[in-house]
């Protein structure tokens, strides 16, 4: 997965010599399978050349290794719980872990360290808000296939406040 965050406002030095601000809020953007040969194909295919997309100019631009921890092959429940939460998991899990007994255990996601730190937070997808992808900032399943529990868990969150705006499809 390709990430970039905004506003990019580092403690890194300005070309002016000048410590700039440090960042106030973070923005992610996140291309679904959007990795470094699907951006540069994309840039190849409208510039004719890589590395030509205004992404790819961000000033902070991250990668992931988002594998899932009993699968060859990444389902976007497993990889955006890797994004989100910085653990890796078994492929249909949503942010939790699984437990020796069968059961799981939840893994708070970085949106919920912002809730909890009292800070505003919002998901905008292009998604059903049931999708694993936007999912896995807001709920803990051990399976993708329960939207029931995903719902319960985005109006009765298990840490902070909740999620201040859900804007998606469906």
């Amino acid at each position: 997965a390709m990430l970039a965050a905004a506003p990019a406002q580092a403690q890194d030095k300005a070309k002016d010599g000048a410590t700039p601000q440090r960042a106030r809020n973070i923005i992610l953007f996140l291309g679904d399978a959007g990795g470094v040969p699907t951006l540069n194909a994309a840039g190849i295919m409208a510039h004719d050349r890589p590395q030509s997309l205004f992404i790819q100019s961000m000033p902070h631009v991250g990668l992931s290794d988002t594998s899932a921890l009993d699968n060859w092959v990444t389902d976007s429940a497993a990889g955006m719980s890797a994004i989100m939460t910085g653990h890796k998991t078994n492929s249909g899990m949503i942010s939790a872990l699984p437990a020796a007994d069968g059961a799981i255990t939840p893994v708070k996601s970085f949106l919920e360290y912002a809730e909890q730190r009292g800070l505003s937070t919002g998901l905008v997808t292009n998604m059903p808000i049931w999708d694993a992808t936007p999912a896995a900032c807001f709920a803990h399943v051990a399976t993708r296939k329960d939207k029931d529990q995903i719902f319960r868990q985005m109006l009765t969150p298990r840490f902070g406040n909740g999620v201040d705006i859900l804007i998606g499809k469906g």
